[in-house]
């Protein structure tokens, strides 16, 4: 009963401390309930605590200016709580108000969520063009650094695009071996194999055409 008690203090304590901007209090106040919660084997109370921070998410709507969205939005994805397709949009969101304010570093964490949205609901198509995202966004963040004395600052940001696109790559190479090993097929399989293929082919160009690059 004492420890149910403390659940629900995190969450008032959450409440009283609620600043989007200072964000760290109220966040560790909402964790440490969903954690308890969970602990406790109390499924309604973690329901509970779940609802008011999925609530907390949608009503900031991806505008607030810090963190706060995006550690509510891991927790909600670790725990495999909100509902993929709204948090993805929210995530969306986020990322394009960050970039519009130049916040590179809260930018690239909401285009993380929204990878992770994404596959939750396997949609590697949104996956990949988030990942294209998230590299043009560290290009941007070079051009911002481009004065006078701030090259190796520059160049540092210029070096990150190229984690997401390998990884695209990779995955794009992977799959083409695959198909490729496979023998045997009947015409018609091998059909639909070929197009698929020249679908493969045709993203890994996309992608390469669309890698940020140094000036």
């Amino acid at each position: 009963e004492a420890a149910r008690a403390a659940v629900g203090s995190y969450v008032a304590s959450a409440k009283r401390l609620f600043d989007p901007t200072h964000w760290n209090s109220y966040a560790e106040r909402v964790e440490s309930a969903a954690r308890l919660a969970r602990q406790l084997g109390n499924q309604a109370l973690v329901d509970e605590v779940f609802e008011f921070a999925e609530k907390q998410v949608v009503d900031l709507d991806g505008s607030d200016p810090s963190f706060l969205t995006c550690q509510l939005m891991k927790l909600l994805y670790e725990f495999r709580r909100g509902d993929p397709v709204s948090m993805q949009g929210i995530a969306e969101k986020g990322a394009r108000l960050a970039e519009g304010e130049f916040n590179f570093e809260l930018a690239r964490k909401y285009h993380d969520l929204v990878v992770c949205w994404c596959r939750r609901t396997g949609n590697t198509e949104g996956e990949k063009a988030t990942r294209i995202k998230a590299a043009s966004a560290y290009h941007r963040q070079a051009n911002q650094c481009s004065g006078p004395g701030l090259e190796l600052v520059a160049a540092h940001w210029l070096e990150k695009p190229t984690m997401p696109i390998r990884t695209i790559r990779a995955c794009v190479k992977r799959r083409m071996k695959s198909m490729m090993s496979c023998a045997n097929f009947s015409g018609e399989q091998f059909a639909v194999k070929m197009e698929r293929l020249q679908l493969i082919r045709m993203l890994a160009k996309r992608v390469k055409n669309d890698t940020p690059r140094a000036p």
